[in-house]
């Protein structure tokens, strides 16, 4: 019982506050321990917890490393540390094994996600919010940067979409449109607050994110004779998404379309002092810093929490300036702070998730899979314009959603998994 309470907790307060994702994993955590006699059964069998050892134990390594790094302030470097802890697939691998060992409680849990969204905009409303945005320069935050809430409000769109494959197997009609109305609700209030959000990385993502959770969650429980239909509804639903972005930020994209085109010519030429200090130009800036930087310790990188300091000390002026604490660039971070074989153990436990993921597509009957599966992808296209290990929510998703893949690996057949339900049933 505690750790479905620790699941919905999870699922619900994810997107919302540091103690409710922390309390959450914690329990998951404290409740994997005390059922550990089951899970060494089949757990063992699977190369998914052996490779989370080995990047525990490297993370462990930098960790101690730390004295050696006098730049950084152990302080620091420790709250770094546990950042990595939750992104270091431990927090998957507990909420994995009880979404695996609970399966029938993976929708609810997917379900409370989007309140998230819900019971911030609540709370942090304003008077004037919208009418801001709409018409003038202000940008949907909500308590947050323009760029999470962008892309969190992505986040929530896919699994609006690709949970209705679930709702619509409820057997009660009143649940299910309940649940349809709900799931409805937060999609219109997700695609509003996409477009106000402004933010061009997400819009980018988009076009490809939405159709591809709309054919997951909704293709399905569509006829055949009607898919045509659907298809020029959906691809009018997308043409309006697009063109009311381009209506409520036209001149924002006119402007920085131009920059960047600049930007991207200089880059081509060389010419890194004419590449002007738009964000465009700052990104191309820190990547060359950070592989520069990268080269003078590739193996095991800088340290936790050497970003800001490696940073600070940039040969550009423009980016030494700025307070930057990451490259804006998940790959090139972790590689400066921790070198070759940090970003090869991380990459192989990401790839090892979405492979699974994509693996059990065509299994998927709750939509729960396939919401996941796009909000990778969609992360991984963020990795390149910003930093996915950092902030509160962050490692709490990637720990849900990589949980997720851990408990369908658990679930093919040869994988301990028919060991490890035996042992509980006993």
């Amino acid at each position: 019982m505690g750790a479905i309470l620790a699941l919905l907790l999870l699922g619900s307060g994810a997107l919302m506050g540091v103690a409710m994702g922390n309390v959450a994993l914690v329990l998951l955590l404290v409740a994997f321990v005390v059922d550990a006699p089951r899970a060494r059964v089949g757990l063992t069998r699977s190369p998914f917890v052996w490779l989370t050892l080995v990047y525990l134990g490297f993370l462990v390594l930098q960790l101690a490393l730390g004295p050696l790094r006098p730049a950084v302030p152990m302080a620091a470097q420790f709250e770094a540390f546990k950042s990595y802890i939750a992104v270091g697939y431990l927090a998957a691998l507990a909420a994995g094994y009880w979404l695996y060992r609970k399966p029938e409680w993976q929708f609810t849990v997917f379900m409370l996600l989007p309140a998230g969204l819900l019971v911030r905009v609540a709370e942090k409303w304003q008077p004037g919010d919208f009418t801001g945005a709409l018409y003038g320069h202000g940008r949907f935050r909500f308590g947050d940067s323009a760029v999470d809430f962008g892309f969190w409000s992505l986040v929530v769109a896919i699994f609006a979409l690709t949970l209705i494959r679930g709702a619509c197997r409820m057997r009660s009609p009143l649940r299910r449109n309940a649940a349809l109305a709900y799931l409805v609700s937060v999609f219109v209030l997700a695609l509003v607050s996409v477009v106000l959000a402004k933010t061009r990385s997400v819009w980018l993502i988009v076009p490809v994110a939405l159709p591809l959770a709309a054919v997951l969650g909704v293709g399905p429980r569509v006829p055949r004779r009607y898919w045509l239909r659907a298809a020029v509804a959906g691809g009018l639903v997308l043409v309006a998404l697009c063109l009311a972005i381009a209506w409520g930020a036209g001149d924002i994209i006119a402007g920085r379309w131009e920059k960047g085109q600049h930007a991207l010519d200089m880059l081509v030429q060389g010419n890194w002092e004419a590449l002007g200090n738009g964000s465009v130009g700052l990104r191309a800036k820190m990547a060359y810093e950070g592989l520069s930087i990268w080269w003078q310790q590739p193996v095991l990188g800088h340290g936790f929490a050497s970003a800001p300091e490696l940073l600070a000390h940039s040969r550009f002026e423009a980016v030494a300036t700025r307070g930057f604490r990451h490259f804006h660039n998940t790959a090139i971070t972790i590689m400066v702070e921790h070198g070759i074989i940090g970003l090869g153990l991380f990459l192989a436990l990401f790839v090892f998730c979405v492979v699974t993921l994509f693996r059990a597509l065509c299994d998927d009957v709750t939509g729960v899979a396939g919401g996941v599966f796009v909000s990778l992808v969609a992360m991984t296209w963020q990795s390149m314009a910003d930093h996915v290990i950092e902030g509160y929510r962050n490692p709490f998703m990637i720990a849900l959603f990589c949980g997720v893949a851990v408990a369908l690996h658990l679930s093919r057949p040869g994988r301990g998994g028919d060991q490890l339900s035996a042992a509980g049933r006993q």
